[in-house]
C-alpha cells in the first residue's frame, strides 16, 4: 500500500463518468480519427493490440481518466491541455498509472505535482474515474 508522506499534500482531485455507448457511437462515426485525436502513441499501440470487442470499453476508460486528470490539474479543457498530453497504462500488477506530457506536464510541474494517482471502474454502460494529484 502506498502512503502519502507528511510532507506531501493533495493538490487537486478530479472525477469523471462516461457512458460507453456514447464512446461507441463516436468511434463508429469517426473511427481511427477519434483514436488519434485522444490517445497518446503508447495508448494507440495498446488499443490496436487488444481484441476489437473491447475497443469501446478501452476508449471509454482512457477518455474518462484523461477528463478526471484534467480536472485534478485544475485546468479542465483550458490552458492548452490536450487528451494526448495524458497517457494511461498499467503496471504488471494491473494498477493504472498516468504519465503526463506537453502542457499537462508543464502545469503539473508549476504546481509541484509529483504524482497523479488514478482509479477506474466500469459497470456497463458506464466507466468512472478518480484522479488525485499529490505533491
Amino acid at each position: 500500500m502506498q502512503y502519502i508522506n507528511d510532507d506531501m499534500s493533495v493538490i487537486g482531485i478530479g472525477t469523471d463518468i462516461v457512458n460507453i455507448n456514447r464512446i461507441d457511437r463516436v468511434y463508429a462515426l469517426f473511427s481511427n480519427h477519434f483514436v488519434y485525436k485522444i490517445l497518446h502513441k503508447t495508448e494507440i499501440n495498446y488499443l490496436f493490440s487488444i481484441d476489437k470487442k473491447h475497443t469501446s470499453n478501452t476508449l471509454a476508460k482512457h477518455f474518462c481518466v484523461k477528463e478526471s486528470v484534467m480536472k485534478c490539474l485544475g485546468t479542465g479543457w483550458r490552458k492548452g491541455v490536450r487528451f494526448k498530453d495524458i497517457s494511461l497504462s498499467r503496471l504488471p500488477s494491473g494498477e493504472p498509472i498516468v504519465q503526463l506530457y506537453g502542457v499537462a506536464l508543464s502545469i503539473a510541474n508549476s504546481k509541484n505535482i509529483s504524482k497523479i494517482l488514478v482509479t477506474i471502474s466500469d459497470e456497463e454502460p458506464y466507466v468512472i474515474s478518480y484522479a488525485i494529484a499529490i505533491g
